[in-house]
């Protein structure tokens, strides 16, 4: 519903959630002092995604997948929630009709793989180049009559690679999105993944 605040233009709205975002300074503060400790993957992202499911989004089906169920990681796990969260976010905010979200997990090559598939409306080529980029916002319909800054997804990389991760992307228009994000799990160590 829009605001009606007398001489309140649409525009204020972008500019208020502007002002309340982090500082770049702040963004890097938080990224370099990551409190890293053990953390079992599967556990925080089940109650991240019941509390969801619960709260944000009662018309989509979220389902985990978890193979192994026990993975491990050297991670902050609040900021690592904070990733799962906002892709989950995203994930219900873009298929706005509802459907399925599915969180896989999975060890490859001694990192904890996570990706959140949704069946949503997916992104252009041509938003896929820049989606990182902060303060950027895809040029669809959702996103016009949605709620965001542009910093979900920048802040979610920084988040990854200061775990020295790394975060993409695929989609596929009118079909759906997967964000995938790649960690070092626990016995792997701090090397970067290529």
């Amino acid at each position: 519903m829009p605001d009606r605040r007398p001489g309140y233009h649409p525009c204020d709205r972008h500019a208020e959630e502007l002002l309340a975002a982090p500082s770049k300074a702040e963004l890097l503060a938080l990224i370099e002092c990551l409190t890293k400790r053990e953390a079992e993957l599967e556990e925080a992202t089940r109650r991240l995604s019941a509390e969801h499911a619960r709260r944000r989004s009662p018309h989509h089906e979220i389902s985990l997948d978890f193979d192994p169920p026990e993975i491990v990681i050297n991670a902050d796990a609040q900021r690592i929630g904070e990733v799962v969260n906002n892709l989950l976010d995203n994930a219900v905010k873009y298929s706005p009709g509802g459907g399925h979200v599915r969180i896989r997990g999975r060890i490859i090559e001694e990192h904890a793989l996570i990706t959140i598939t949704d069946e949503g409306i997916g992104i252009t080529a041509e938003d896929m180049r820049r989606i990182f980029e902060r303060f950027y916002r895809g040029q669809n319909a959702v996103s016009a009559v949605t709620r965001g800054a542009g910093l979900g997804l920048s802040l979610c990389r920084g988040i990854v690679e200061a775990h020295a991760g790394k975060i993409w992307v695929d989609s596929e228009q009118d079909v759906g999105t997967s964000v995938s994000f790649a960690l070092p799990t626990f016995e792997t160590g701090p090397e970067e993944i290529q």
